[in-house]
């Protein structure tokens, strides 16, 4: 099937759960899309940012949660299936780069920032940070995932000619890092 996307797609993220099969796309317009497999249009479109999405994460235990992030400092919560926004906020210089739902019970959404630090939301209070870890590298952060325990998350930046590339793990529990591979 191909899509008829409107701009440039920055990030994708999927929700293979039952018959739902979604894919959602953060496109440079600041649009998240909701797209069926083999359809070839959005099913809806996620209006809110006002910059370049470049952040989209889907619940796996609750594929119409999607957590996105933007250029624009905004980090917003969606329903899919209802087609809007349940809970944003706005944080300055926080110019997403990445996010990943963690854990089991589907509350959590570990991101990663430009600023060069990482946050843990709970979408279930979205006012601030549930936690934060800051000066995550030295450069920009371009990756992040986590154990399925959500307790263990792991950052990367990739540096400049070489210099820089680092992988880091971190623990939840511990605060803190406690691996660092660089490249």
């Amino acid at each position: 099937t191909e899509w008829k996307q409107p701009c440039a797609v920055n990030r994708l993220a999927d929700a293979w759960l039952g018959a739902k099969e979604l894919i959602y796309s953060g496109g440079r317009d600041g649009a998240v899309r909701v797209w069926r497999k083999g359809t070839s249009s959005a099913i809806h479109t996620l209006v809110g940012h006002e910059l370049a999405v470049n952040a989209v994460t889907a619940c796996a235990s609750q594929p119409h949660r999607v957590f996105s992030g933007s250029r624009d400092w905004s980090v917003k919560v969606w329903d899919s299936d209802a087609a809007c926004e349940v809970a944003s906020t706005t944080i300055s210089r926080n110019v997403v780069t990445f996010a990943k739902w963690i854990g089991k019970e589907g509350d959590l959404v570990v991101q990663a920032s430009e600023d060069l630090t990482l946050r843990v939301w709970d979408v279930r209070s979205m006012g601030k940070p549930a936690e934060t870890f800051v000066k995550c590298h030295n450069n920009v952060m371009t990756c992040c995932d986590a154990s399925s325990d959500g307790n263990m998350l792991l950052t990367s930046s990739n540096g400049f000619d070489g210099a820089g590339c680092e992988l880091r793990v971190w623990d939840r529990r511990k605060a803190g890092m406690v691996c660092d591979l660089v490249g």
